[in-house]
């Protein structure tokens, strides 16, 4: 399998690999930066969440 880049590829270098827990932290930050969320704002249940993905 050939990669689309090369890992050397200094372009790539602004990016860095989150785990997932990182991932989703950034993205409730994000979604607190944009007013999508209140600080302190409690998530949906779980199933609900799951739900709205599908």
């Amino acid at each position: 399998m050939t990669l689309p880049f090369r890992p050397e590829d200094q372009r790539l270098s602004p990016l860095r690999r989150m785990s997932a827990l990182e991932s989703v932290r950034s993205r409730i930050g994000l979604a607190i930066q944009l007013n999508l969320l209140s600080p302190g704002e409690e998530l949906p249940p779980i199933d609900q969440m799951a739900e709205a993905l599908k």
